[in-house]
């Protein structure tokens, strides 16, 4: 597990993507992973320095936490969430960088394409208000699409641990933190909790009809958590004993769940590579249940599922005893 640092650079370049550029080098820091420094050579790098002698410096230190794939709830929430934690002592005399671009970069025509980007819409939810909140931040800045950020100094947060891995005690602190701040009550969790992908533009559960009739007859509530605000996702999980939901960025949720509850994954037949709701509830001491499902064919990160109801019930009763 790599340890925490907190690295300064005067006179850093950081482009949209979070990525900094200092002295003409790119900082393997400030990646998403250290080996998409050769995804980020050539045109990439070139452009951001051509652009520094077109700008002014800002005054002051900019605190950075976030990289090409921070703006989605998952990332968001367990990656620059922790690396904004680690310096939160910090916050009360620097400005903090917030992104305004959903990149996700993964090849090189990705990354050039990143040049051209316009702006995102904040995303639905608030969970980047809702998530802030807590800090009680006293200057934003907002990175634009396309336009790099010079500053006099740059304070970056490194990361806690590789995507999908987690430091287990910074995790368990977040959700102090988080507790303390919106004064949750930690009371015994009760509540049986379903999550519909209804809304999501993919990943779907081809019978899903049939999926929330049976977990209704088990004393399950249904929620879509795209209408819920942050401090509604954060009480409803805290309350909840038993999770069950498919694959997505709704299980993030998790890490609002307190220790010895129970949490049910419903994975896509064969997918062996996403392991990061099993990582995350270990770090948060949830009992961890998976389901594996029959799919519609396609690759595990855009199939539709089909739930087995049967295995389904044996799976909620080994809780529900």
């Amino acid at each position: 597990m790599p340890r925490h640092l907190i690295n300064y650079y005067p006179n850093a370049i950081v482009s949209p993507d979070g990525v900094v550029l200092y002295k003409g080098k790119i900082e393997l820091e400030s990646l998403y992973a250290p080996s998409q420094k050769t995804i980020f050579k050539g045109i990439f790098q070139f452009y951001y320095n051509w652009l520094r002698f077109f700008i002014r410096n800002k005054r002051g230190t900019y605190l950075l936490a976030f990289d090409a794939w921070s703006f989605g709830y998952f990332h968001w929430m367990t990656e620059f969430i922790p690396r904004l934690f680690m310096i939160k002592n910090l916050i009360e005399d620097h400005t903090v960088i917030i992104p305004n671009i959903n990149n996700g970069i993964w090849n090189k025509a990705s990354a050039w394409r990143s040049l051209y980007r316009k702006s995102s819409a904040l995303p639905r939810g608030g969970y980047f208000k809702g998530s802030l909140e807590a800090f009680h931040l006293k200057s934003i800045y907002r990175h634009d699409a396309r336009t790099p950020l010079l500053a006099d100094r740059i304070c970056l947060s490194s990361h806690v641990a590789p995507s999908g891995n987690y430091n287990d005690q910074i995790m368990r602190d977040i959700r102090q933190f988080y507790f303390a701040h919106y004064e949750i009550s930690q009371a015994e969790p009760y509540r049986l909790v379903y999550i519909s992908r209804a809304q999501a533009t993919r990943r779907h559960i081809e019978n899903e009809k049939e999926v929330i009739e049976r977990v209704r007859c088990h004393g399950f509530e249904i929620f879509q958590f795209e209408n819920l605000t942050l401090l509604d996702q954060i009480t409803l999980l805290s309350q909840t004993k038993y999770l069950i939901g498919q694959h997505g960025a709704a299980l993030t949720n998790i890490m609002f769940m307190n220790e010895n509850s129970f949490a049910l994954e419903l994975k896509a037949e064969g997918d062996f590579q996403n392991l990061c709701y099993f990582s995350l509830a270990s770090a948060m001491n949830v009992n961890y249940l998976y389901q594996f499902c029959r799919t519609d064919g396609r690759s595990v990160q855009n199939a539709n599922i089909i739930v087995d109801l049967p295995t389904l019930s044996e799976n909620i009763k080994l809780v529900l005893k």
